[in-house]
């Protein structure tokens, strides 16, 4: 069920683009249940940042193009700007998509500044992945995932 779920999310994820979030609400066929994406594409085009809204449970995932190499956990580091970097939890699925445990959190940030930048300790490489991610209409199209979830 995860899979179709995130397939769902990378068909919701065609209207995401380098230059900024796109936000999409579908409606579940099966279900009716209606679920909104927030999305956007890295900048160097190697991953994407979502937010989700699905059974009135908010999310945040970081998809890549790398495999991820988890120690104990897996810790994303983040970055909003120049600000100080921030060590955050995670958790995976597959070998390439991470849910964020406080996506609260990591939307709060993503709503701050102008660039958020995303590492990863990739499998495939030992070392660390980061991305980029504009954060041009990141309020906009999170608050309306927010919403949806209330």
């Amino acid at each position: 069920m995860k899979k179709l779920i995130i397939i769902a999310l990378l068909l919701a994820a065609g209207n995401a683009n380098a230059s900024g979030w796109e936000f999409s609400q579908r409606a579940d066929p099966m279900t009716d249940a209606v679920k909104s994406y927030a999305t956007v594409e890295s900048i160097e085009k190697g991953g994407m940042l979502a937010a989700r809204c699905m059974n009135n449970e908010f999310d945040v995932l970081y998809i890549s193009d790398g495999q991820y190499f988890p120690e104990e956990s897996f810790v994303v580091t983040v970055r909003v700007d120049k600000e100080k970097p921030i060590k955050l939890p995670a958790n995976g699925i597959g070998a390439k998509i991470l849910f964020m445990s406080t996506p609260a959190i990591l939307a709060d940030m993503a709503k701050k500044g102008n660039k958020l930048l995303i590492g990863v300790t990739a499998y495939s490489e030992n070392s660390s992945k980061v991305r980029a991610f504009s954060l041009k209409g990141a309020t906009a199209a999170i608050t309306k995932v927010e919403a949806a979830c209330k």
